[in-house]
């Protein structure tokens, strides 16, 4: 994946995932790296680089099919099973929404980059005329940091495209077992306004800490730059 993107100017902007990388609280990834050294006996890159490699086969499945298009996967049995079962859930869930409501795609794995940042989105879906940001994941749980994700790509939508979402809406299918998914929708109305704010201001002031640690840490680097002799 491509750790920055070239705006309008020609200038290279992070991905949003890789500013989100340094921030939050990272002492459950600690925890699971423990478990797996201590107890399974896996090492914890490995582990981390198949169940990434399951969320991208996953979503590979899932623009396949919104797209209406056909590829054949040259990976494990295994990383195919999870990958598959996580695609199972997608399709149910858009199955279900498709049935009762009229469902429209507006873009799917769509790059979009601003000024200051850019990233791809999963999914921007009309459904009954109101417009949706959709983003899949596979991970166990959902964390502030996904949110983060979203109100960071809202802006994006706003800022290059002019698009209002009605909401955003993050669907979590399970690797272990097909045709199963949660959803959790914020909608974007007076009740979330106030959250939504927070946490696109929290991500505004996480871009401004990459970029200054990303300058303090090259100018650190240059070599000689602070050394002296007596």
């Amino acid at each position: 994946m491509f750790k920055y993107y070239k705006n309008r100017y020609g200038e290279d902007v992070p991905r949003v995932n890789e500013v989100l990388r340094h921030i939050g609280d990272s002492s459950s990834l600690c925890k699971w790296a423990n478990y797996l050294g201590l107890f399974k006996r896996q090492k914890y890159d490995a582990v981390l680089s198949e169940y990434s490699s399951v969320g991208e086969y996953a979503h590979n499945m899932i623009n396949d099919y919104i797209n209406n298009q056909e590829n054949n996967y040259e990976i494990s049995n295994n990383l195919y099973s999870m990958a598959s079962n996580a695609y199972s859930g997608f399709k149910k869930w858009y199955d279900d929404i498709s049935k009762n409501n009229i469902v429209n795609v507006v873009f799917s794995e769509y790059m979009i980059v601003g000024d200051k940042y850019g990233g791809t989105i999963d999914l921007l879906i009309e459904i009954n005329g109101l417009i949706y940001l959709v983003d899949f994941k596979t991970s166990s749980s959902i964390k502030i940091n996904h949110i983060l994700q979203l109100c960071a790509y809202k802006s994006l939508l706003k800022e290059v495209e002019n698009i209002e979402i009605s909401g955003m809406l993050i669907l979590k299918s399970d690797k272990n077992n097909p045709d199963c998914y949660t959803e959790y929708m914020i909608l974007n109305d007076d009740n979330n306004q106030d959250f939504i704010q927070a946490c696109t201001d929290c991500f505004n002031d996480a871009l401004s800490f990459y970029n200054n640690y990303k300058l303090c840490t090259n100018i650190f680097n240059e070599k000689g730059q602070f050394m002296i002799k007596w």
